[in-house]
């Protein structure tokens, strides 16, 4: 199995380079606010040299919805993406995958969008149109992630562990509730809570809008998970320590949720399992 490793930090980049990760995943600026590491498009050969160097492959991921009239602003810049010695490009823009196809690009394409992809037969869809790898979306069932893996291990990659997005809006929501109770510089990382049950929330506020992520990590255990030619592993507010001893168990072949509590300050549950009632996370 080929791992991803996100990359949030500069300061992180060097030790990233000497972990056992497969692929390493960064961003490109303007495109992917905090979630990633992010990259100016003149730095960007200089950062695959980098990568490549260290026996690692290279991802720029492009998370967000690219809105028409950046991509009209931007269309040189992504042309240029299209043309570097990268070996992945992920997505979660549909558009942006025929563009780089349209350009000619060397890179595998991946697409990667939370919620689209619910079937393999949604999949098979998107690999017509020219990608060569699909993630499906994080809040189906298990059994229905378990389709996929045992219908198209070679092109499906699954987000083994982390956390994950579950909305986000191009609107300024925080900054905008804080101009209305007269808040200035106020802080753009918050946690959440509801008021009805326990649960809890990271928002983060960046140049591509507001975006809401689940404060608790997804950890797929199954071996059919982990027989998969690719698996994705998001570190967004997760210590670095913690995510590199995630790839040693994965390398190990001791990838369990227990082994991940051991290490983890976070809540850790299995995805999401069918019930009489419904859904349900699983322990």
């Amino acid at each position: 199995m080929k791992c991803f490793l996100e990359v949030n930090s500069k300061l992180n980049f060097q030790k990233l380079c000497e972990s056992n990760a497969d692929v390493l995943v960064f961003g490109l600026h303007g495109f992917c606010g905090d979630r990633l590491m992010s990259v100016m498009i003149d730095d960007l050969d200089d950062v695959i040299h980098q990568i490549h160097a260290s026996n690692k492959q290279a991802c720029l991921f492009f998370p967000y919805i690219i809105l028409q009239t950046q991509f009209k602003e931007q269309e040189s810049t992504l042309a240029r993406c299209a043309r570097a010695a990268l070996d992945f490009i992920a997505s979660g823009d549909v558009g942006l995958g025929y563009f780089l196809k349209h350009n000619q690009t060397q890179s595998k394409l991946i697409f990667m969008n939370e919620t689209m992809i619910a079937s393999p037969m949604d999949a098979q869809t998107f690999l017509e149109t020219g990608y060569d790898v699909i993630a499906p979306a994080v809040d189906i069932t298990l059994e229905k992630k378990k389709s996929f893996a045992q219908h198209m291990p070679k092109q499906v990659i699954f987000q083994l562990c982390g956390t994950h997005l579950i909305s986000t809006s191009k609107r300024p929501l925080l900054s905008s509730y804080y101009d209305v109770i007269n808040t200035p510089n106020a802080p753009k990382h918050v946690r959440m809570r509801e008021l009805s049950r326990e649960a809890r929330y990271f928002g983060v506020e960046d140049d591509q809008g507001f975006h809401v992520f689940h404060d608790s990590l997804l950890v797929l255990e199954d071996p059919l998970f982990l027989a998969c030619d690719y698996g994705y592993l998001s570190s967004l507010f997760i210590p670095i320590e913690e995510t590199l001893v995630w790839i040693e168990l994965i390398k190990q072949n001791n990838f369990t949720i227990d082994n991940v509590k051991k290490h983890s300050q976070f809540n850790v549950y299995a995805g999401l399992e069918e019930t009489d009632k419904g859904l349900e996370a699983g322990t």
